[in-house]
């Protein structure tokens, strides 16, 4: 394996890992509003994360049931508690092999009248596909609804086919959720649906699809953003 390999794969990693972190919060309801929103619309746009949701649902219906108080310092909650928990219904008994029916989570469907954008995403930025005028620079990116939420900087951004971003960095951590199209990144490709994550201050470029272009919706953590 190539250096460039290695290091794509060990970004890949990196993304999975923190996408399974903030959507155990999305679970726990412990999102900041842009970020809830963000995995609500992700959740509505792709089952790649449908088991896993469905398991921590199951994992905290399960936490629930102990009657544990909720503001108690010593509770356990990170991710890898939830999923390494001796219960028949999820975590390490499941891996096991116990007879576990699966659990079963349905997601509404983006409705087909509004195009590209979710419910989610229409309610958080207040507009439907039909009130986007996009604002573009030299660049040639196109921004819409840019405004600040709870201190994540929330933006619709499309990038026109064939449209490349050259390297840059963000101050705070990035979340993209492709929306149509699709682009590419170091990190390899990413079509609707997909979520492609930046950690504040790494720097990435990014390369929208030689014929569709991309349009993602872009969550960005500022100075004043609650740690998650």
């Amino acid at each position: 394996m190539d250096a460039q390999s290695r290091n794509t794969d060990e970004t890949e990693e990196l993304i999975e890992d923190v996408l399974n972190q903030r959507l155990a919060a999305y679970v726990a309801g412990a999102l900041p509003e842009p970020l809830q929103v963000f995995f609500e619309a992700h959740l509505q746009m792709s089952d790649r994360h449908h088991a896993l949701v469905a398991d921590l649902e199951a994992a905290a219906g399960a936490m629930l049931e102990l009657e544990v108080p909720a503001d108690c310092p010593e509770c356990p909650q990170t991710l890898d508690h939830i999923l390494s928990l001796d219960d028949p219904k999820f975590g390490a008994a499941a891996a096991e092999g116990a007879d576990v029916p699966p659990a079963v989570v349905v997601w509404p469907a983006p409705d087909a009248d509004v195009g590209m954008l979710p419910a989610p995403v229409r309610e958080l930025l207040d507009c439907g596909s039909d009130d986007i005028e996009w604002a573009r620079g030299d660049s040639g990116l196109g921004i819409f609804g840019e405004t600040l939420k709870e201190g994540y900087q929330v933006k619709l951004a499309q990038l026109h086919a064939g449209g490349r971003l050259e390297w840059h960095s963000h101050e705070g951590d990035e979340y993209l959720l492709v929306l149509a199209g699709s682009f590419s990144t170091e990190a390899g490709v990413f079509s609707v649906g997909d979520v492609c994550y930046h950690p504040g201050g790494i720097f990435h470029s990014a390369s929208a699809d030689a014929e569709t272009g991309c349009t993602c919706l872009v969550v960005i953590a500022s100075g004043d953003a609650q740690p998650v």
